[in-house]
């Protein structure tokens, strides 16, 4: 293929996939199907308070960019508060969680290499559309399902 047989992928407002769980709403911008695989772009909203367990990456890297709203990102015991036009890039091994530190929305762009990761957060959005909060021993297993190693705070 050359450069002149390449076509512009074009996601209008509103398109993509969504996937909703409890506070989160997730839009998949990119599922790495235009990207070989190498990455994927995540619209993710939070409405109202919101935790992942603190843990590691073994397998995927993110870059998060804040659109709306205060985040905390707990990172080795201290809490940085990013607001909108804010990012944070979670390497290979780095121990961290986040939090909406509002009691309003909290959006964000998320970019996950290798694209792949995306399945988490779509298991994830099923594991909080049950009622009540996620049961800890179902999250464990599926964050370890996906390469995250959940840590003790």
């Amino acid at each position: 293929m050359t450069w002149q047989d390449t076509q512009a992928i074009v996601i209008l407002p509103g398109g993509g996939q969504f996937f909703n769980g409890g506070p989160m709403t997730l839009r998949v911008i990119e599922d790495g199907s235009h990207t070989s695989g190498t990455h994927a772009v995540g619209d993710f909203s939070f409405d109202g308070p919101f935790s992942p367990p603190p843990h590691v990456h073994r397998q995927h890297e993110e870059v998060i960019y804040v659109l709306e709203g205060k985040m905390g990102f707990w990172v080795r015991g201290d809490t940085i508060a990013l607001g909108p036009g804010s990012a944070f890039v979670t390497p290979l091994g780095l121990p961290h969680t986040f939090s909406n530190l509002g009691s309003g929305r909290l959006r964000f762009l998320l970019t996950a290499s290798p694209a792949s990761h995306l399945g988490y957060f779509e298991q994830v959005a099923e594991l909080l559309q049950k009622p009540g909060p996620p049961e800890p021993q179902a999250m464990i297993e599926i964050m370890q399902t996906w390469g995250l190693e959940p840590i003790k705070p």
